[in-house]
């Protein structure tokens, strides 16, 4: 990962922020053993958005040595390559691995909205969230399907695309957290040339790939057997793929 610019023009570690995740599932365990894994090899500064305690009791009950945090109370006592820890809840609660519950949920709310005001403010370059209990949070008023609706509805005016990632392979979403029978609906020429330009986008700024390859896939089975088994891919997504062609992009399908 680039360093980051600070200030005054200097270079810095970047500022990942690591949302704590239903504290009752595997988010603690994820975010505490990777830390262990790349603790001689890291290049950026981390900040967990949590509770002391609730690492402390993973940290003991897991045997990991090898990670340490100084908690902090504003970003701006992080110390460059550090682990660092922001305490989102006063509240004590209990621990109960595979059991979501009030507390649990209340912490990772609590965790998405600070990392979400310091994201928003610019004192963290980006947010890492660990699993939630979609339904648990949802009972305490978080008012989105997901945590990818959280952190875009931060920015009205910023598009946002959900991508699965491996090693040569991207994979972005042009819908996501609906059910099966709305995607239909929720399909058009107009928001799969908004969900392609952000691809394309953000595979040549984040991804550092100049020029990319775009396999776009189909809507219906054998993608319509022109137009025998549903007419989109013929009305409108494979012209739409070659204006993209013809603009110069590698966009096939």
């Amino acid at each position: 990962m680039d360093k980051g610019e600070g200030i005054n023009g200097e270079t810095r570690m970047p500022i990942i922020g690591i949302t704590i995740g239903d504290c009752n599932g595997i988010g603690p365990e994820v975010i505490l053993k990777t830390l262990a894994s790349k603790r001689n090899s890291r290049d950026s500064t981390i900040l967990i958005y949590g509770q002391g305690k609730v690492l402390i009791h993973y940290i003991k009950s897991l045997g990991i040595r090898d990670v340490r945090f100084q908690i902090i109370k504003d970003p701006g006592e992080l110390k460059p390559n550090g682990i660092h820890l922001y305490n989102c809840s006063p509240e004590e609660g209990r621990v109960d691995p595979g059991s979501p519950s009030d507390f649990s949920a209340d912490l990772a709310k609590s965790a998405l909205e600070k990392a979400g005001k310091h994201l928003k403010k610019g004192l963290i370059d980006a947010v890492v969230t660990a699993p939630v209990s979609k339904s648990a949070l949802q009972s305490r008023g978080f008012d989105y399907p997901g945590q990818t609706e959280f952190f875009s509805s931060l920015d009205p005016d910023s598009e946002s695309m959900m991508l699965l990632v491996s090693e040569n392979l991207r994979v972005g979403l042009t819908t996501g957290h609906i059910p099966l029978a709305d995607i239909g609906r929720e399909l058009s020429e107009k928001k799969v040339r908004q969900k392609l330009n952000i691809l394309l986008r953000s595979l040549r700024r984040d991804f550092g790939i100049p020029k990319p390859k775009v396999g776009v896939l189909g809507i219906n089975p054998h993608a319509g057997e022109q137009g025998k088994i549903g007419k989109e891919e013929v009305e409108w997504l494979g012209p739409l793929i070659n204006e993209f062609k013809e603009n110069g992009h590698y966009v096939f399908g």
